[in-house]
């Protein structure tokens, strides 16, 4: 009997280049799709929409894009400005760490959390 589905061989496809699983190249795609997933949960979450997520989200698509090479809309210095800015915004409204923060008190900060944390091991990545 012939194996018709013999699997992936460890390969992706990336527009019509193939890529093994564990590039790095893979894995920043992969974390920043993660983190975009997050944001949406956190965005269907949060009753406080004080950002623009999914401006936040569709950024995230174009360095995706961008990483993979698939042309169209890049990340803009509009776009980066706006980034930029929801940072400083939000880095006012935060006292400085100074401690490791055990996440839990409430839903919205803990799924706020979690994004936080996958968007460093993007950041990371890329």
């Amino acid at each position: 009997m012939v194996n018709r589905h013999p699997g992936d061989q460890g390969f992706s496809l990336l527009g019509n280049k193939k890529i093994f699983k564990d590039s790095s190249l893979l894995e920043a795609i992969g974390a920043l799709d993660e983190l975009n997933a997050w944001l949406g949960w956190a965005r269907a979450m949060v009753d406080n929409k004080v950002f623009d997520l999914i401006r936040i989200q569709k950024d995230l698509e174009k360095i995706m894009a961008e990483l993979a090479c698939f042309g169209g809309e890049k990340l803009s210095a509009d776009d980066l400005c706006f980034l930029e800015q929801i940072t400083t915004q939000c880095e006012k409204k935060v006292k400085p760490i100074t401690e490791f923060v055990i996440p839990g008190d409430n839903k919205d900060e803990a799924v706020v959390n979690i994004a936080r944390t996958i968007c460093r091991r993007a950041e990371r990545r890329v």
